[in-house]
């Protein structure tokens, strides 16, 4: 009987090649997904984001008149989602008339 002769896919070139390709696919996704993988930059974005600046110090000021009774606590819902409102509207250039 005749000794078979390997093929060339089965040899070790052929591994490291494969390995070499999927090491690099790996490394691929992960650059793609990098904003997905490392949460610090989701968490500087949302810090810089002018519309929940704005909503921190304005819902400060209103949970503030609410305590103090100037406010109840139907009228600071309120005042909250006007102050969204005009929060919104600065971040976009557009101020409310």
């Amino acid at each position: 009987m005749a000794e078979r002769k390997p093929h060339i896919l089965d040899g070790l070139g052929a591994r490291l090649v494969a390995a070499l390709v999927f090491l690099s696919a790996l490394s691929g996704l992960a650059y793609i997904h990098r904003d997905d993988l490392i949460p610090g930059s989701k968490v500087e974005a949302a810090a810089a984001d002018p519309v929940q600046q704005c909503m921190v110090k304005r819902a400060a000021d209103i949970d503030g008149m609410a305590k103090e009774g100037t406010i109840n606590q139907s009228q600071a819902e309120l005042f909250k989602s006007r102050a969204l409102a005009l929060c919104q509207a600065q971040s976009q250039g557009k101020a409310p008339q």
